[in-house]
């Protein structure tokens, strides 16, 4: 059951998150894209993408705007780069982190919302979700590992392959 609730944390604390984050840097990000070049772009496409989560929506904005001749196809490259980096580090960052950070960023939230601040109320609670499920996920996954017997690595990859388009 605990596997359950921490998927179900999950997918709701990654929709806060995303809201929040999108609602947090889509004036400031639009500006800043369009106003950036070289290294500054790559800074600024890899702080976005650590904030919205996606590197995917960077790159067809990068797509979009080299296609609108905004933007050159070496700067649409560094936006779609730099987009995926940062979700990657965020990924990485949610994946080391302990999952005692989880409370803490629903404190976060909180004192954020109480200050109106409701989109970075609205980000900070959906990271906290994700940390918790992290946190149920694991120990309910567990739980399951004697029930599984000798599961090759093969086995696993097959079995999300066929799971994901439910997902």
């Amino acid at each position: 059951m605990e596997l359950v609730a921490g998927v179900v944390l999950c997918f709701l604390g990654a929709s806060l998150l995303a809201e929040g984050a999108s609602a947090v840097a889509f004036r400031p990000g639009r500006r800043l894209v369009l106003q950036a070049h070289g290294f500054r772009l790559a800074a600024v496409s890899s702080a976005l993408g650590a904030l919205t989560g996606s590197g995917t929506s960077l790159t067809l904005l990068g797509q979009t705007l080299y296609r609108l001749k905004a933007l050159t196809f070496k700067e649409a490259a560094l936006l779609a780069l730099g987009g995926t980096f940062g979700a990657t580090a965020l990924v990485v960052f949610a994946g080391l982190t302990r999952a005692e950070l989880g409370p803490v960023l629903l404190a976060l939230g909180l004192l954020l919302d109480l200050s109106r601040k409701r989109a970075w109320a609205q980000a900070a609670y959906g990271l906290g979700l994700i940390f918790l499920a992290l946190r149920f996920t694991g120990s309910g996954a567990s739980a399951l590992l004697p029930l599984l017997g000798r599961v090759g690595p093969l086995e696993v990859f097959m079995a999300g392959l066929v799971l994901t388009p439910w997902v």
